[in-house]
């Protein structure tokens, strides 16, 4: 460490590698003199929109990319940024992963929509929100909220478990559960209460109903709105467990 000149340390373990065009890429002291050895360059990646990364010349071998030096990987191996900084390749930022889950943590990725959360979309009509996520290039529908926050908690969820440490989220800081509670209320104020009730006004019942994969199942007549509406409560939680969304909280 003594040896490293002072402007070339950022902390006491935390040293810049000068580049062109004036940067610097973030190395650990102890990679320094690992990396010193090479002249390295700022190479904006056109894959990835404005994502800088530091590479160099390896002779005969070609572009030495710094990220992938330090970790010292092979041909076809991958590395990802944690951050999505492509210049800080300290080793506490970087991590192997697979082509997959190194897309999973793509910038362009963690693009905001008009909700201010990533994944979550407005309905085309009504006041409601839907949240969705790709995984393997399919779009899965996640369901509506009323709340933008709740739909943002859904895709969270989702996304820890479909890209597990490499999943980009809304939270990252927490573990959170839609708040099923709020979405009653809100659905109440918004008159979209109950769920899985309609009037038949030939009979002066109410029916109740329930959609389960794509299909509505019929759970009778009742003679109240109320009687309708915990009958469709008893289905929710018998096909949907803990997740079920109901008109009634105990």
């Amino acid at each position: 460490m003594n040896r490293i000149s002072r402007h070339r340390c950022v902390a006491d373990d935390i040293c810049r590698v000068p580049l062109t065009r004036g940067l610097y890429a973030l190395v650990d002291s102890a990679d320094y003199h690992l990396v010193a050895q090479h002249r390295w360059f700022l190479w904006l990646s056109q894959k990835r929109g404005s994502l800088y990364y530091a590479y160099g010349s390896n002779g005969e071998a070609g572009r030495l990319k710094m990220h992938r030096f330090i970790l010292g990987l092979s041909d076809g191996q991958v590395a990802d940024h944690k951050d999505g900084d492509g210049l800080n390749n300290t080793r506490d930022n970087l991590r192997p992963c697979t082509h997959r889950q190194n897309m999973l943590n793509r910038r362009r990725r963690r693009r905001r929509t008009k909700s201010g959360y990533i994944g979550v979309y407005r309905q085309k009509r009504g006041a409601s929100w839907f949240a969705s996520i790709v995984v393997r290039g399919e779009t899965r529908y996640l369901g509506s909220f009323f709340s933008p926050r709740n739909a943002a908690i859904a895709y969270d969820n989702a996304a820890t478990e479909t890209g597990g440490e490499f999943a980009t989220l809304n939270f990252p800081e927490e573990r959170l559960v839609v708040d099923l509670a709020e979405e009653h209320d809100l659905a109440r104020r918004a008159g979209r209460w109950p769920h899985g009730v309609n009037y038949h006004r030939h009979s002066g019942l109410w029916r109740a109903y329930i959609q389960v994969r794509g299909k509505t199942v019929s759970l009778k007549y009742h003679k109240s709105q109320e009687a309708a509406a915990r009958a469709y409560d008893r289905a929710a939680v018998e096909y949907f467990g803990k997740d079920a969304r109901l008109n009634f909280y105990p």
